[in-house]
């Protein structure tokens, strides 16, 4: 009880392991209503055999209704694509076909897609998707790198990059991590600096970005609590908006607490959190979904606070090319510079 925490005190409806607190996926808990019924659909099969014609004995083993509540299996890519192929073969011969016969120009025939997915804009019904950390080799090339870290009295932080930075290590457990490697680490930042911004990312259901991000693996569903265990595979964990969305509450309500020099400012969902009294009307609540503008929100709040000088780490391209497009505007507001500690 002491190791897993009290099973009783749940109060989702999840599905859930008592002792690594992986989440089923909701269509897999759903199954669970019904397994009893298939169970019985499998016995009544075997009993049919036994009366029937069929080479059945008493003693043959009853085929298992396979279910992995606790592993989502993606789809078969190259299924999918070879289904898809063979309806647009028919459909294109059919097409094809009748356009011969009445003898229509074919150069017209050919300009018009065949599917309601062009495959120039789409692969599988899902967008294509470009390289764009190509932007910042062109935007490097335009300014002198320079050669130490510059001053700065304020630093912003993209609290996804510095998570997926920090490995969780030796820590065993969500407490131990937030303990161990994120609070030392914001401590260290906080002694440097004056003022230190820890923005995360918020995610939502209907989000556009969900479907980027659903490309980027095969995900585990874990609950995040302080005694809960740290999965083995940390980036596989990562890759499950859940879990991030979590994990970054439960870190905001521990930097809220720490203990530091200098001021620290840790967004929370649409919130932002202190732990400090402070005017965070600028910055709180906000509708940002993505760090990579919520950051500037946050720069614009500092330099009006006084920052002259102000350090943005992240490692998201987009934050480089949104840096260069709002910097006039935080200069106007009295900022004398602005670094970005990118990759």
């Amino acid at each position: 009880m002491k190791d897993m925490g009290n099973p009783f005190q749940e109060e989702s409806r999840d599905l859930l392991s008592l002792d690594t607190k992986d989440i089923a996926h909701h269509t897999a808990a759903e199954l669970i209503g019904t397994h009893l019924e298939k169970c019985k659909v499998r016995f009544q099969e075997f009993m049919k055999g036994l009366e029937g014609e069929e080479e059945s004995t008493f003693y043959e083993p009853i085929k298992k209704n396979r279910v992995d509540f606790f592993r989502q299996v993606p789809a078969s890519v190259d299924s999918s694509k070879q289904k898809v192929l063979k309806e647009d073969c028919q459909l294109f011969s059919k097409l094809f076909i009748s356009c011969q016969s009445r003898e229509c120009d074919l150069k017209e025939f050919f300009r018009h897609e065949n599917q309601s997915h062009p495959a120039a804009l789409s692969d599988g019904g899902k967008l294509h998707t470009c390289q764009k950390s190509h932007l910042t080799t062109i935007l490097e090339s335009q300014v002198t790198t320079p050669e130490a870290e510059p001053y700065a009295d304020s630093i912003i932080i993209d609290g996804a990059a510095l998570v997926n930075s920090l490995p969780h290590g030796s820590s065993k457990t969500f407490e131990e991590y937030a303990m161990l490697d994120v609070l030392p680490t914001i401590q260290a930042y906080s002694t440097k600096y004056k003022r230190t911004d820890i923005v995360f990312d918020v995610y939502r259901p209907s989000s556009l970005k969900a479907e980027t991000r659903s490309k980027r693996g095969r995900r585990v569903r874990r609950r995040v609590t302080g005694k809960g265990k740290i999965p083995s595979n940390w980036r596989n964990f990562l890759r499950e908006n859940d879990n991030k969305a979590e994990l970054f509450n439960f870190l905001a309500d521990k930097i809220a607490r720490v203990a530091t020099p200098n001021v620290i400012i840790v967004t929370k969902e649409e919130d932002a959190v202190s732990d400090r009294t402070i005017n965070l009307a600028g910055v709180a609540p906000c509708s940002h979904e993505e760090a990579d503008t919520r950051i500037f929100l946050h720069a614009r709040h500092a330099t009006e606070a006084g920052s002259k000088v102000i350090m943005v780490k992240a490692s998201d391209t987009d934050v480089v090319v949104i840096a260069v497009s709002v910097l006039q505007a935080l200069q106007e507001l009295g900022l004398q510079q602005l670094w970005v500690a990118f990759g």
